[in-house]
């Protein structure tokens, strides 16, 4: 092409203007320089010897030769003055070997090697010349398709900006099927007993809708009371004047009960004291309950002074509470909080009509006796105490609640914790406003944490905040436009590469819910935006960068030419990114909860169409802005670019001394890296192995229970954690929960597991027959053998399984002398099981009619299911190894059981909310490891193809391995737990730790043929590392200004996100360039084409087929280092 352009002499004689001043002098030339060093007055290059030097560019080229080298050896030098090649143009010599050279601090010369561009005529190359060739009209058209497509989507398909949170259950596995089919026919028991056969074939025949508008707990109320079990009885804490006397230990407080309760009612004259008793009330209902918390470690809660600042502060909350009608209980004013201090005022005479600083005074001389009763009483309650009910001990004084202490009071007399429950019955609502003014107590004495029982103060703030932290996230995404803005110098290719990560948004929605069907979209996905914000600067700053160095390789190049060698190359760089980004995402889509099943597909279709918007929009926004710089009209900022354009005088230079600011820090960095690469290679290993070993100490939570704040955001939260420390709490969570068990269904989810709104049918097990005799006696021992188990117990007192109490009824019907009418017709006369087989069905379809016994359903006179309860030890929030080892306890017993049971009854089932929940934080551990073993198998898969090197291959997996394990192991080191917020973290982890080594990686292998490992991994340092660099520096500042959020997850995907890039920095540029600079390969290749060659497809090509080793040349001998 330039052959054409150009009659050959004048050519060459412009060429070699060109490079006599670039180039150096002879003598330096004849001067061996050594590899990869940087030598004052010299420049970089491959090791050659003089002779091969001075040779004409008819010598054969050497078999190892460096990119920087061919423009040595194709070019003899000369001293002509250049002359100018076109007007308008830059005086450069398109597709000739060049550098750009500069001097660094120390004055040592470095170079950017840039090799002749051989222009492909493949199909990319043709189609980005036709994109050059009518840029704006692509650019639209792409804009008006895609806008389209998103308004269809949109619309069609329902997008709503709402927040969907349900189905945050795992759905289709084992425990999950269990437990839909237990809680389907539980929650519409009554119904399938009341109106018989429509409603069994409308369970049985259509899906039923969702279970979630809000948790429900195993008895389908709100969770919020499932989860706190009403574990004592009011006989427990009863001590007011009506109350059973009991003895108390002349040494503990002096007093007996009835002087206590004359006390407390000549203190609170005209007041209802019974809220006192009702321990239902007291510990159930939704009252103001702050907890105290000791500042200092030496001054236990019980201390006069302590006591002291404990009532002013109740004080001071009681004249808010009361001046706005808050509080009950008196007919003037109101009940004092339930507390230590109302213990004081009645232990110490006279202690009601005593000031905050008497009582402290006058409690001084009971302190010592009322820590040792309270030590007794909590050592003797840990071990008595029994949710099916127990008698209190006889050590614990009257007036005392678990309440009072913190759960190892009982070792060491020492209360850190306490705290006050204020006789409240306004709206939680309604008090909010007003927190601010409820007393916390003495700075760094004495703390007061204010909430409600069920957090109603906690919730409002949560749902409060979520708004301002969201703001904060999109502030984050105003970093990345900003730093496109500076990376690019372009307001117009900023707003093109904004409007592409924009437009992924309904594109992927469009995808997602007309094309594959998905209808829950739940709020998780608007997480998405951020992270494809994060990687879609990514693939502007490369696709920038890769048009920036084919703009320094061929000055001169038109834009099509430009197109034609950055685009495809470009775009191969970010299709591997993509591809691996997507598929990690995807991976993660094997969870079986759906709200995160959901986000990893979204996520997957935003990194894709982030993709395929930046080829479609950013591509012919750089035809568009190349086009108007060669025309030398972008003389100051204007929509395309902030800057004006260089004057000759400036290029001229530019070419002889200057290197941008960027490139001269990653000479030096290399320079560094390089001498110092085998103790950084340790280092790496190291480094690994300590990172993989941190990883693995990586555990579940000890509690289930998932937390919106953190502790430090707000005292609500502060709170509920310290409300833990409580013996309160203890007792609570040692009494356990209840599981349903049932015979007659078959574990099944028939619903779409992807949307938490279609739930199941409800499925029938065929072979359930309780009519025979064998399976009658197996039903009766099935309850009491259970019961006798040691993890089994009744759920409520006196509780008994039906068939046991069917079996009971008949007993005491067949001793009467005139039996019930329905028992004498049905039931065949029989005294207790086995009845006989033909009566059964009816005779117990009776007893359950009689008796409204829903745990028996029967349909067209047949027994179809029944259900019985069983109490359990643990609950919810149980450590996860607790709740894994009471599954496996039950679940071989159940097993074993079956085993010993006739056909028609060997299908029992059991699961409980509990076990749900167990269930789904095992499978997000599992989804967590499954989904990174699919990120680092599919990156090494998609770089070994691109690469074909099994050496580049392993470098990179290794490198990924190690940004996972090391940020796995820091975060192990701040304390994080594979929870439920945790691993919706980690899939994002995964998803964006591939991006960088595959950038490097894919810029080692671009040279071809056998060129040394050392340039390279300069070369790979120099072409990625601006880009690389850009894009962990906008991420890493978008993370910065999320960590200043309030929710947790914000706060978590923000840490999550800042560590990944700095690790996915610190493994690329440390990591895997130490690896390929110390053993990487110098021909990538060779080793998969050797093995071709083995296999008989095509051999290993030697030095003198590298498209590197020469310019290409036409038939007349003439070199065409472009080819249009």
């Amino acid at each position: 092409h330039l052959g054409q352009k150009f009659p050959q002499q004048k050519f060459q004689t412009n060429t070699q203007n060109f490079l006599d001043k670039t180039m150096p002098k002879e003598e330096e030339t004849n001067r061996p320089s050594k590899r990869l060093s940087i030598e004052p007055e010299g420049w970089r290059g491959s090791q050659l010897d003089s002779d091969s030097e001075s040779s004409d560019e008819e010598s054969p080229p050497p078999k190892r030769t460096s990119r920087l080298s061919l423009t040595r050896l194709s070019v003899t030098k000369s001293a002509s003055t250049r002359k100018s090649v076109g007007s308008g143009a830059l005086k450069r010599v398109s597709g000739v070997s060049m550098r750009v050279s500069g001097a660094s601090e120390n004055g040592q010369r470095m170079s950017i090697a840039t090799a002749p561009t051989v222009v492909k005529d493949g199909f990319w190359e043709r189609l980005s010349r036709r994109i050059a060739r009518i840029p704006r009209i692509f650019l639209l058209t792409t804009i008006v398709v895609s806008t389209i497509l998103s308004i269809i989507g949109f619309t069609v398909g329902g997008f709503e900006a709402g927040v969907d949170n349900a189905g945050w259950q795992s759905r289709g596995t084992d425990i999950a099927n269990k437990q839909t089919q237990l809680l389907l026919v539980h929650r519409h028991k009554e119904d399938l007993f009341t109106e018989g056969r429509p409603k069994w074939v409308d369970l049985i025949s259509n899906v039923q809708p969702g279970w979630q508008t809000e948790s429900l707990g195993d008895d389908g109320t709100d969770d919020n009371i499932s989860r706190r079990l009403t574990a004592y009885e009011e006989e427990e804490s009863q001590w007011h004047l009506e109350s059973s006397h009991r003895e108390l230990q002349a040494a503990t407080l002096g007093l007996d009960q009835a002087q206590l309760g004359q006390r407390l009612i000549a203190g609170l004259p005209n007041c209802n004291i019974a809220w006192y008793a009702n321990v239902t009330d007291l510990l159930y209902e939704e009252h103001l309950w702050p907890i105290w918390k000791t500042e200092s470690p030496s001054t236990t809660l019980l201390s006069p002074n302590m006591l002291r600042d404990i009532c002013v502060a109740e004080e001071n909350t009681q004249r808010v509470l009361e001046a706005n009608n808050f509080c009950f209980g008196c007919d003037e004013g109101c009940l004092p909080p339930y507390s230590p201090v109302l213990f004081a005022r009645i232990v110490v005479e006279n202690g009601f009509s005593m000031t905050c600083q008497q009582l402290s005074e006058g409690w001084e001389t009971y302190q010592a006796a009322t820590e040792n009763s309270w030590a007794q009483c909590t050592k003797d309650l840990k071990l008595v105490y029994d949710a099916n009910g127990f008698t209190m001990p006889t050590s614990c004084p009257p007036g005392f609640t678990a309440a009072l202490v913190e759960e190892n009071f009982d070792s060491n007399k020492f209360m850190t914790y306490t705290s006050s429950i204020f006789a409240t019955n306004a709206d939680p609502k309604v008090m909010y406003d007003f927190v601010e003014q409820f007393d916390q107590g003495v700075e760094e004495v004495l703390y007061g944490a204010y909430d409600t029982q069920y957090e109603g103060f906690n919730k409002i703030f949560t749902d409060s905040v979520v708004g301002r932290d969201m703001m904060l996230a999109c502030a984050s995404a105003f970093i990345t436009a900003i730093a496109i803005l500076v990376h690019t110098k372009s307001p117009f290719i900023t707003g093109i590469g904004l409007l592409q990560i924009i437009l992924s948004f309904p594109l992927s929605f469009f995808v997602y819910t007309l094309i594959g069907g998905l209808e829950f979209f739940p709020f998780l996905n608007f997480i998405g935006v951020f992270v494809v914000f994060a990687l879609g600067a990514d693939d502007i700053f490369v696709a920038v960068d890769k048009w920036k160095n084919a703009r320094i390789e061929n000055p001169d190049a038109d834009t099509e030419t430009i197109a034609a060698i950055a685009c495809p190359d470009a775009a191969g760089a970010m299709f591997l990114t993509t591809i691996t980004t997507a598929i990690a995402f995807f991976g993660t889509a094997i969870c079986p909860v759906a709200p995160i099943k959901m986000f990893a597909i979204f996520c997957g279709l935003l990194i894709m169409f982030d993709y395929l918007m930046c080829c479609m929009l950013v591509f012919p926004a750089l035809c568009i802005y190349d086009t108007k710089l060669m025309e030398g009209r972008s003389n100051r900022c204007n929509a395309l670019s902030c800057g004006a354009r260089k004057r000759e005088d400036d290029e001229e230079e530019e070419e002889e001394g200057k290197m941008s600011l960027i490139h001269r820090i990653l000479f030096g960095y290399y320079n560094i890296l390089h001498k110092l690469r085998w103790p950084l290679l340790a280092l790496s290993l190291i480094g690994f192995g300590l990172s993989a070993w941190g990883a693995t100490t990586l555990k579940l939570p000890t509690s289930a229970e998932v937390r919106l704040v953190g502790e430090d955001a707000v005292q609500f939260e502060q709170n509920f954690l310290w409300r833990d420390n409580l013996l309160q709490s203890s007792l609570d969570k040692s009494g356990g929960s209840t599981i349903l068990v049932g015979f007659g269904i078959e574990p099944a989810d028939t619903g779409d597991h992807n949307n938490p709104k279609k739930w199941s049918q409800l499925v029938l097990d065929p072979t359930f027959d309780a009519a025979p005799e064998a399976s009658q006696r197996y039903l009766e021992s099935f309850c009491p053998e259970m019961f006798a188990e040691e993890f089994a117990s009744v759920p409520w007192e006196d509780y008994e399984c039906p068939i046991n109490r069917f079996a009971t009824w008949l007993q005491t019907e067949s001793a009467k002398a005139s039996p019930d009418a329905g028992y004498a017709f049905k039931c065949g006369g029989a005294s207790g099981i086995p009845v006989p087989e033909a009566n059964f069905d009816a005779c117990l379809i009776e007893w359950a009619a009689q008796n409204e016994e829903y745990d028996v359903l029967s349909l067209d006179g047949k027994v179809k299911i029944i259900m019985m309860d069983v109490g359990i030890r643990i609950r919810f929030d149980s450590p996860f190894d607790d709740l894994e080892n009471e599954y496996n306890t039950i679940n071989t017993w159940m097993t074993t059981k079956s085993a010993s049971a006739p056909a028609t009854a060997n299908k029992v089932i059991f699961s409980s909310q509990t076990f749900w929940w167990f269930d789904t934080n095992r499978q997000m551990l599992t989804t967590a490891t499954g989904s990174a073993s699919i990120a680092l198998a599919t990156a090494a898969i998609v770089i070994f193809l691109s690469s074909y090197s099994f050496a580049l291959t392993f470098f990179a997996t290794f490198t990924i391995g190690y940004v996972l394990t090391s940020v796995t192991s820091t975060l192990v080191a701040m304390g994080w737990t594979l929870g439920f917020l945790e691993s919706i973290c980690f899939a994002i982890l995964i998803g964006v730790s591939v991006d960088f080594v595959i950038h490097f990686c894919h810029a080692y292998a671009h040279a071809p043929g056998d060129v040394d490992r050392h340039e390279r991994t300069q070369q790979a340092l120099i072409r990625m590392g601006p880009s690389i660099l850009a894009a962990g520096l906008t991420t890493v500042a978008a993370a910065i200004i999320m960590l200043f959020t309030v929710i947790n997850f914000f706060q978590k995907f923000a840490l999550i996100l800042f560590m990944t890039i700095i690790q996915a920095t610190v493994g690329s540029f440390i990591v895997f360039l130490t690896l390929t600079d110390c053993v990487g390969p110098s021909n990538p290749t060779y080793l998969a084409d050797l093995i071709k060659a083995k296999l008989g497809f095509g051999g290993p090509q030697g030095d003198s087929d590298d498209d590197s080793s020469s310019p290409k040349k036409h038939r007349d001998g003439t070199d065409l280092t472009t080819d249009s």
